[in-house]
C-alpha cells in the first residue's frame, strides 16, 4: 500500500526490472497485488507462464511510441537517436506478460509473432501514468548487454529512465485534470 500511495498520490516513480530468479513469484498472490496495480503491464498468473522466464537471446524492437520517449532518447538528433536504437544489442531473456494496462504504451517489444501475448506482441519496456506518478516495466534484466553499444548510452538510458520518473514527483503537488 507504501508503493500505491508513493506513486498514486505522491507523484513518485517506480521501476520495476523482472528477474528470472524471484519476479515470478513476486508477482503472484495476494501481497503482490499493490505491486500490480502500479505496473502498466498484466503480468501471467498462469505459474507455467511465469516460471518460464525465457532465457535465449532475443532482437527487441523499438515501437514508434519508443522513437520519441524520453526514457529511449539517447542522442538528441532525432535520426542519430534512431540509428543507436536499432544497434542496440538484443536482450538475454524476459518474463512473458499477458497485456498491457489500458493507457499504458510499450516502448520495446519482442518481434517475434509467435511469442506474442493475448494483445499482440509481448511488450519488453513499457510505461504509464499512475495516478500523479508513473509506473516504467522492464520484462528484462539484461540491459547491461546495451553497453556493448557504448557505455555512454548505457548510463543515457539510465539517466533519461530516472528523470522520466522523477518528472512525476515533480508535479505530483498539482493536480492533474
Amino acid at each position: 500500500d507504501n508503493l500505491r500511495r508513493f506513486a498514486g498520490d505522491h507523484g513518485g516513480g517506480v521501476f520495476f526490472v523482472a528477474g528470472p530468479t524471484y519476479t515470478p513469484e513476486a508477482l503472484r498472490g495476494p501481497a503482490a497485488g499493490p505491486l500490480r496495480t502500479i505496473l502498466p503491464v498484466e503480468p501471467e498468473e498462469e505459474p507455467a507462464v511465469t516460471e518460464r522466464f525465457r532465457r535465449t537471446e532475443i532482437p527487441i524492437e523499438v515501437t514508434p511510441e519508443g522513437m520519441e520517449h524520453p526514457i529511449l532518447r539517447l542522442h538528441p538528433d532525432a535520426t542519430r537517436n534512431r540509428e543507436l536504437l536499432a544497434a542496440l544489442p538484443s536482450i538475454y531473456g524476459y518474463l512473458p506478460v499477458k497485456r498491457l494496462r489500458p493507457g499504458a504504451v510499450a516502448l520495446l517489444r519482442d518481434p517475434n509473432p509467435a511469442d506474442g501475448g493475448l494483445a499482440g506482441p509481448r511488450a519488453l519496456l513499457a510505461t504509464h501514468l499512475y495516478g500523479s506518478g508513473r509506473g516504467v516495466f522492464a520484462a528484462f534484466d539484461s540491459v547491461w548487454r546495451w553497453r556493448r553499444a557504448g557505455d555512454r548510452y548505457f548510463d543515457q538510458y539510465w539517466m533519461q529512465a530516472v528523470r522520466y520518473l522523477q518528472e512525476g514527483k515533480r508535479e505530483g503537488g498539482r493536480r492533474r485534470i
